[in-house]
């Protein structure tokens, strides 16, 4: 094996624990007669992205000392259950807010008050990343 699929496990391990990290960071962001950002992890999609990202970095750990094909799969596939879970958080931002607001009060103004904030953003990349490092590993492992 070359040096540098030597190195892809281990890129593996870092992109997961970036991952996990992502959670703990700002998600959503409200500019509505105040600006507050709230974190992944108050979420149940932000908790999935945390145990994700652990899981993944248990996985890409295995991959390396391991070297078993089902590992690096289950790393590749970490990151696609990551991509689902933040896909569906996004899709969801526009209605977190409807059962807090009285009927009749400004829905499309609270609506555009209402964004994803840079650790969605980052968690997405890590986890497009920890699907990318996993596919590179595959194929330098079918290519070698």
């Amino acid at each position: 094996m070359s040096a540098v699929a030597e190195q892809v496990p281990k890129v593996g391990i870092v992109v997961s624990a970036v991952l996990a990290f992502t959670a703990l960071l700002p998600w959503l962001s409200v500019d509505f007669l105040m600006s507050m950002s709230v974190s992944g992890v108050r979420s149940t999609e932000g908790k999935l992205v945390l145990l994700l990202g652990v899981v993944g970095l248990a996985l890409a750990a295995l991959w390396l000392t391991r070297q078993h094909l089902g590992f690096l799969l289950g790393t590749a596939a970490t990151g696609v259950l990551a991509i689902i879970v933040l896909i569906v958080f996004a899709s969801r931002v526009g209605s977190l807010f409807d059962d807090a607001l009285p009927a009749g009060f400004g829905d499309e103004l609270v609506r555009n008050a209402v964004s994803l904030d840079y650790g969605w953003y980052l968690a997405m990349l890590a986890a497009i990343a920890l699907v990318g490092v996993a596919g590179y590993g595959w194929w330098v492992r079918r290519k070698g």
